[in-house]
């Protein structure tokens, strides 16, 4: 490719279009292997949950405090493994910064500052419900969006969907990942913990190798370190008893309505309030219903908010409670996300998303 070409890079300077970013190969095999680790994700979840409410419920919690060299099994996976996970995060940070859909203002203006309402706004909603509670430190719980999940669930749609819509949601996620590093290291973290040593480590990486890392590493994270990680905190068990921790109801229900509610209206409010100041568009073909449905999609906060959570509490009835509140909110979440975007007007084909996976039925 000649130097100046369009999609070259020059210095620090790359200019593809947003549809010419979606079809080109490191995007779409990114999106195809989130979307597909997003179905083991939902296995692994599942079986912790049948685990720990099965006959047998102490096994579970054996099993993960086993022992080992330094930490114990759990640990050894949130600690050491997820900091995989976040290597891969730092990369792809890199590669949209440098070359992607935030390396220019116009672009990256839209999906960022919807970005920002989608953290704001649940905060402030989990902050509310938990106000003077001893869950009060668990506002940053609510803040995150698992795009495996959410792009999996938008994988249904196939090309009924548009494909700037997409590249949107990549876009804002990775902006809603650089903002849950970035609370994580002020308020949870700091120091030196492994998974901010990796962050840091993947964005170090020149943008010249990050494709293909991210190429051999990421099928790694999305369908072993994920699901490993949903195995291993995923499995709470749902009795009636579950809820019984001084605040535990507040921080389930603080969790769910901010995850549900806060994440589609500060993402909707914050887009529309971009593009009335005229600071960002809309992609091509995208419309404001499909903005809402990606918004009530970007509650899926399962996996960075279970990390978090994990973080933010010191006893487990209130850990326990998050967890409820972050899996009951995913369902939700994904259902209606599904409906809003299942009521949109559906995209001309793209050929772009021909191997997104399979589409709903036309309404």
């Amino acid at each position: 490719m000649a130097p100046g070409a369009p999609g070259s890079l020059v210095g620090n300077e790359t200019m593809p279009a947003p549809v010419r970013s979606l079809r080109s190969s490191a995007v779409r095999e990114f999106l195809a292997t989130e979307a597909a680790g997003g179905a083991v994700l939902v296995v692994a979840a599942g079986a912790a949950l049948v685990w720990a409410n099965s006959p047998w419920p102490s096994s579970y919690d054996d099993v993960w405090h086993t022992e080992l060299p330094l930490l114990d099994l759990r640990h050894w996976v949130n600690d050491g493994l997820m900091a995989l996970f976040f290597f891969v995060v730092g990369v792809e940070v890199k590669r949209e910064l440098v070359v992607g859909e935030l390396s220019t203002r116009r672009r990256a203006t839209l999906p960022v500052v919807a970005a920002a309402g989608g953290m704001a706004v649940p905060a402030a909603i989990y902050a509310a419900f938990n106000a003077g509670g001893p869950g009060a430190s668990g506002w940053g719980v609510p803040m995150a969006t698992d795009i495996a999940f959410a792009v999996g669930v938008l994988a249904l749609f196939g090309s009924r969907i548009p494909s700037g819509l997409k590249v949107f949601l990549l876009s804002l996620a990775i902006a809603d990942d650089i903002g849950a590093v970035a609370v994580i290291a002020l308020f949870y973290a700091g120091g030196v913990h492994p998974t901010l040593v990796a962050v840091v480590l993947g964005l170090l990486v020149p943008v010249r190798f990050a494709e293909r890392l991210e190429r051999r590493i990421h099928p790694v994270t999305s369908f072993f370190v994920l699901p490993l990680f949903a195995l291993a905190n995923a499995g709470v068990r749902l009795d009636a008893g579950a809820l019984d921790a001084p605040g535990a109801t507040r921080v389930a229900g603080g969790v769910v309505v901010a995850l549900v509610v806060g994440k589609t209206v500060g993402i909707a409010l914050a887009a529309r309030a971009a593009v009335a100041m005229r600071v960002g568009e809309l992609p091509e073909g995208v419309s404001w219903t499909h903005v809402v449905g990606v918004g009530a999609l970007a509650g899926i906060g399962f996996t960075v908010s279970l990390f978090v959570a994990e973080l933010a509490f010191d006893t487990e009835g209130l850990r326990a409670a998050a967890k409820i509140g972050i899996i009951v909110a995913s369902v939700a979440a994904s259902a209606v996300g599904a409906l809003v975007l299942r009521a949109a007007q559906p995209a001309a084909d793209d050929p772009a998303l021909a191997d997104a996976g399979p589409s709903l039925p036309a309404s």
